[in-house]
């Protein structure tokens, strides 16, 4: 192997760590902030149940913070008579959708359905932007309940994925 060779997989490695490093900034600062959460690496994986004393879709929708998701490229459109919100990424590095959905009634409670429903990445992964814009999305949409109903449940089920 000649000397351009180390120095270029040298260059290489140095900046894949940058990358890695201000990725690993930009997340913590969002944590601070409260934007996100801590969370598994793989909390994509799972679909969300949120039990709670909201009714009302469209409240809900109203609820989520739309300014930092749109500062995330996150959009969303919804049929509140069929029972629906759909979030889409739209960001250069890469893109999913995520539902969520009126479930059924429990005890007087209703339940609503959140998961994210593409990933961009190999065998069914998000990459790193993915998974941080993730988190920024269901941490709003986690908020929202909570702002209606500081007695929001919820309950984590893990899903199969590709």
């Amino acid at each position: 192997m000649n000397i351009f060779a180390i120095v270029g997989l040298i260059l290489a490695g140095g900046i894949i760590a940058l990358i890695l490093m201000l990725e690993k900034r930009k997340t913590s600062q969002m944590i601070s902030k409260g934007i996100a959460v801590k969370r598994s690496i793989y909390f994509y994986k799972s679909q969300y149940t949120f039990i709670t004393n909201a009714s009302d879709l469209a409240a809900i929708n109203s609820t989520i913070n739309s300014s930092v998701l749109s500062e995330a490229k996150i959009f969303s459109k919804w049929d509140f008579s069929q029972g629906w919100i759909k979030f889409e990424n739209h960001a250069k590095l890469g893109t999913f959708d995520a539902l969520l959905e009126v479930g059924e009634t429990r005890n007087e409670r209703h339940t609503y359905h959140f998961r994210f429903l593409s990933w961009s990445g190999p065998e069914g992964e998000m990459n790193r932007h993915d998974v941080l814009s993730g988190n920024i999305l269901l941490t709003a949409v986690e908020k929202a309940f909570i702002a209606l109903d500081p007695d929001t449940g919820v309950e984590q089920k893990i899903l199969k994925t590709k």
